[in-house]
């Protein structure tokens, strides 16, 4: 069916939003273009060092992080680039670019790549600066170029349109029931660090459970779609989502924790990824089931301001609204043969006892 929701964890977990501080205000429209923090005026280059640690270390007194070994090290050169890619992504106000993403599957110790995903264009809209609401946004879908589907959410409601067979769905604040199978595309790398950056900053508890940069360094340089980029390979750790309350003594120690390994090509111009690979450690970990994902970023664009239009949820014309079909009951298959109830058990009555005479 054209609209049966396909969810992404990761990506709707960044977007379980709620008001957490009040925001500051928004910046001022002006010129079309965001002012983006400059780039590092020294190229990072990484020094020799041993590969990012994949052993658990040796117990000790303290750990600064859940899951954090004693080798793990932010090295300066990978800090200064990932913390300019924050201070952008917690300013930004309106972004517009194109995502594909690809899953690559090991069998028997061989890669097995998947075919590149569709191609989606994103807008969105940070109503308010550095807070947890979710973004207007606007993500349309193509395959082989020819547009397929549209999803719309204005920051009160929603709109799927399936263009080929002209039918629509909406909802309320719910964005995420008409997302479906769109909501993978969305940039989850940006919508992550706005949301995450904030609990963090606000020292919300709770957040060691959204993952923890233990280590990170830059591994080399790239140019993706004529861009400079410096690759930074960081060390994730993160929970298994264990609801179990029993674990919360392996959370806080460190051993219901996995690690990602995430390799980001971030471009010099912007500070922001043009791509990013996710790999877990161990195989079968993560909420990628352990296979590896690729996520492409292109056509990168930043504003102060989009037009109203694209955000709009009216209905075009000659669309239908999309009803589900009812399912039919089914008999359930090979069902025992019914047997009558026996009646229950009752209490036999009371018998009366003989009312005694006096003796004549």
């Amino acid at each position: 069916m054209p609209f049966a929701p396909r969810h992404s964890s990761f990506v709707v977990l960044a977007l379980t939003l709620a008001t957490l501080a009040a925001a500051p205000p928004a910046p001022k429209p002006g010129s079309s273009k965001q002012a983006v923090p400059p780039a590092p005026t020294a190229t990072p280059t990484a020094a020799p060092a041993a590969p990012l640690a994949k052993k658990p270390p040796a117990p000790t007194a303290t750990t600064p992080l859940p899951g954090q070994r004693v080798s793990d090290a932010i090295e300066p050169a990978a800090k200064v680039i990932l913390d300019r890619a924050s201070q952008v992504a917690m300013n930004m106000r309106c972004i517009e670019v194109t995502t594909r993403g690809e899953t690559i599957v090991w069998t028997d110790g061989k890669p097995n790549p998947m075919p590149l995903g569709p191609e989606c264009h994103i807008y969105l809209e940070f109503v308010f600066r550095e807070a947890l609401f979710a973004p207007k946004m606007r993500v349309e879908l193509k395959e082989g170029g020819t547009p397929r589907a549209l999803m719309v959410f204005d920051g009160k409601n929603g709109i799927r349109l399936d263009l080929p067979t002209k039918l629509f769905l909406t909802s309320g604040i719910d964005w995420s029931s008409v997302g479906g199978d769109l909501l993978p595309s969305l940039p989850g790398w940006l919508l992550n660090e706005r949301s995450y950056g904030l609990l963090r900053l606000t020292k919300q508890e709770g957040t060691e459970h959204l993952g923890e940069r233990a280590a990170a360094r830059v591994i080399g340089t790239e140019t993706i779609d004529g861009l400079e980029c410096d690759i930074v390979m960081s060390a994730i750790d993160t929970t298994q989502y264990n609801q179990d309350p029993s674990s919360a003594k392996a959370i806080k120690d460190g051993s219901e924790f996995v690690r990602i390994f995430e390799t980001a090509a971030f471009a010099r111009i912007d500070g922001l990824p043009r791509r990013i690979e996710y790999a877990p450690e161990i195989p079968g970990q993560g909420l990628s089931g352990g296979a590896e994902r690729v996520l492409h970023y292109s056509a990168l664009k930043l504003s102060d301001t989009l037009d109203a239009a694209v955000f709009s949820t009216a209905v075009p014309e000659g669309f239908t609204r999309f009803v589900a079909p009812a399912t039919p009951e089914v008999a359930p298959v090979d069902a025992p043969p019914s047997v009558p109830e026996e009646p229950l058990m009752q209490r036999p009555p009371a018998v009366k006892p003989p009312t005694p005479t006096a003796p004549k």
